[in-house]
Formats: structure tokens, sequence, C-alpha cells
């Protein structure tokens, strides 16, 4: 592990770590500080700040605090301190000795990425530092350097066209809508159904009900029959849905189900396509790459194929194609539109696996800001380096 390159993905809701060149993260937990709250019995010795889920288990004695919110740093000092128990207290090393891939938003502000690069410095003297944005590493994983990534999480979904990893932001597109509403609108039907849950196993159950129940219809529109899904709680209460189980995850492709006046992912996405040049447009429409928890629901990748599948001619997507590049894609669509969605398995922490391979390649040291480079230039060297 010596002088080997940290990976941390720090997600809205999950933050994913561990060393470049591995095949996964050491460690995978929530992004969530519990700080000790002040009336605790704690001395100044002895104060220990919780990360991850474990955090709500001792609400009585520490706070609960969020460092990211859509991707951003939403408090410095929180971020500060969850990175610094990350690094310390379960990678277990020091951040003096090894170079930091962090994911960073396409959305984050210049001046929030001059302050991240001054604490990445200044307070942890991390001795180099690459800010990769988590579209293009989630691509990576994929294997290929050109396509659209969905990446769909808490928070957000992010819509981002890449030809030959180069981003093109300025044809990309950001839903405000995830899997937090996604969450919201499941609760609210529960209620109405007459469930109660525990305030102590509340958010657990949502989790698994979002993993085993919801699903992402087809056609919403036509669902006729729909079965009963059954599940039971850790402390037994059994949950019975129908139509609220694809109802829910409905908001992503319906952001105004939410209160949202946004486009949903499916049209944002034939949006992007419509924008990008006519020449590279087949390409982008052949790797569409899906990332983030939020599309792990079945029946998200056929979702977004079809409704691609149905603006193809007026796209011009179907031509100068290699149809025998589909031969071993194993998922549903019309190949012969031009479209093809790739769902890997693994796409929830597809953005971390991304990284590890980046971080891995011989000339990523040529890539990196270096703690010299930083102290020679400031925050200027944003601007030489990285644009």
């Amino acid at each position: 592990m010596e002088n080997a390159t940290l990976v941390i993905d720090m997600g809205t809701s999950t933050t994913r770590a561990g060393i470049g060149g591995d095949s996964e993260p050491m460690t995978t937990l929530s992004t969530v500080l519990g700080r000790p709250r002040a009336s605790s019995s704690y001395s100044d010795e002895e104060i220990n700040f919780f990360i991850g889920s474990n955090v709500y288990k001792n609400t009585s004695t520490y706070s609960i605090h969020y460092p990211m919110s859509g991707r951003s740093i939403k408090d410095f000092d929180d971020f500060a301190t969850f990175l610094h128990t990350l690094v310390t207290g379960h990678l277990n090393t020091s951040p003096g000795g090894h170079p930091l891939l962090l994911t960073v938003s396409p959305t984050e502000t210049q001046e929030n990425r001059e302050a991240l690069l001054q604490i990445i410095f200044e307070t942890f003297k991390f001795p180099a530092f690459y800010p990769a944005s988590p579209n293009t590493l989630a691509l990576y994983a994929s294997g290929t350097t050109t396509g659209i990534v969905v990446d769909s999480g808490e928070s957000g979904t992010y819509i981002m066209p890449i030809f030959e990893s180069y981003s093109i932001p300025y044809y990309s597109e950001r839903l405000d809508v995830g899997g937090r509403h996604v969450t919201d609108i499941l609760r609210k039907a529960l209620i109405q159904r007459g469930y109660s849950l525990r305030p102590g196993t509340e958010r657990d159950v949502l989790s698994e009900l979002k993993s085993q129940i919801c699903y992402i219809a087809e056609d919403p529109t036509r669902v006729q029959d729909v079965p009963v899904k059954a599940f039971v709680t850790s402390d037994g209460l059994e949950i019975r849905l129908t139509s609220q189980a694809f109802l829910a995850p409905e908001v992503l492709f319906k952001p105004s189900m939410a209160g949202c006046s946004q486009k949903g992912t499916a049209l944002l996405l034939a949006d992007v396509l419509s924008r990008v040049d006519e020449d590279i447009r087949p390409a982008l429409a052949q790797n569409i790459v899906l990332a983030g928890g939020s599309t792990l629901f079945p029946g998200y990748p056929e979702r977004i194929e079809r409704a691609l599948e149905d603006t193809a001619a007026s796209l011009n997507l179907n031509r100068s194609l290699n149809y025998s590049s589909f031969s071993n894609y194993s998922g549903g669509g019309n190949y012969r539109s031009g479209v093809r969605v790739v769902a890997d398995s693994g796409r929830a922490g597809s953005i971390w696996v991304g990284g590890s391979i980046f971080a891995s390649l011989s000339t990523f040291s040529q890539l990196y800001i270096s703690r010299d480079e930083y102290e020679e230039e400031g925050t200027g060297i944003l601007q030489l380096k990285m644009y």
C-alpha cells in the first residue's frame, strides 16, 4: 500500500474508498458524519467522530451531519472531518504518503474547487491530487472512452456526453430528482395504506423495499393486473404493495410527481443526443452507460431503450453503426435503432472502479496536481492543468 493512490468516490449518500488498482473498494459506507453533542460527557482528548450508518444508532450522543448534497460539498468543515476519519480510521493510513483521486462533481463551482484544493494540500498534506469527474470514471469502468453516462444517485441524475475521454459539459443535463425522491413517495404510499414503521428501522426498511420490490414499468400507462408484492420487515411486519411498487420509481421519469418542473430522465437524454454534433451522435448512442444506485431498478435500462427507440429515426442514430458490436449484449432493445444501453450489474459502484483503473495507469503521475505545483502556482494550477 506504500505510496499507492487513494481512490475515494464521495457521493451524497454513499462513499466508496480504497486503493488504486484494486478490483473493489476497501470500505463502503454512508456519507454521514456524527459530531459529539455539546452536552456529551466526553473530554477534548476523548472526542471521536463517527462516520457511516452507525451514526444513526448514536443520535443521543452525536448530531448528524451530511457533508455532501447533490454530489457537491455542502460544508467544508464536515467534509474535512469526514475525510480525515475515513482515511485514518477506515483506510488505516495517513494522507501524507499517498496521492489522492477524489470524485468532484462536474457542476461544482470554481470557488469550491479552489477551496477543496487548499484543504487537500494545506490541511491534509497529500503529495498529489486528481479531481476526477464521476461520469468519466463510470465510462472507463465500462471499458470505453466514448458514450453518454447517466449517473443517477440519491439526490439527482446527471447526463454527460463524453467523446474520446473528453466531457462535453455544455450539452450535459442535470435532473434534481434521485433516489431520495423515490423513498419519499414510497414512504407516503405506506402511510396512506395504513402501515406504520418504527423510527429506528424506517430508513433500512424503505431501502430494502426499494431494492427488493420496486421496479420501472416499461409503459406505466399500460400496466394491468399488477401483482401483489409482499415484504416482511425485520420486526415481522408484512407489507403488501401493488402499483406502488412501480409508481414510486416512476418519479425518475416523471419528476412532476415530486413537484419538479424538469423533464424526466429519458426526455433529457434525448435532448442531449439531439444537441450533440451529428457526426458523433451514433457513437454516443451506442454506449449509454448507466451508473449509480438509482439505475438499479429492474426495467430501468429497458425504459431508456424504449424511449430512445421512439426518437431514433429523427435523430439519425442508425447510420454508420457496426451492428456486430451488439452481438454479445444480453439486454433488450432493437439494436438497429442505433440505441444500446450498457447496464453492468455492478454499476452502483462503477465510478469507484473507473477511478481505480484510472489511478493505476502508468500516465497517472503526469496528470495529477503535485504539491510542488500547487505551492508554485496556488489554486491557479486548476486552470493550467485541469482545463
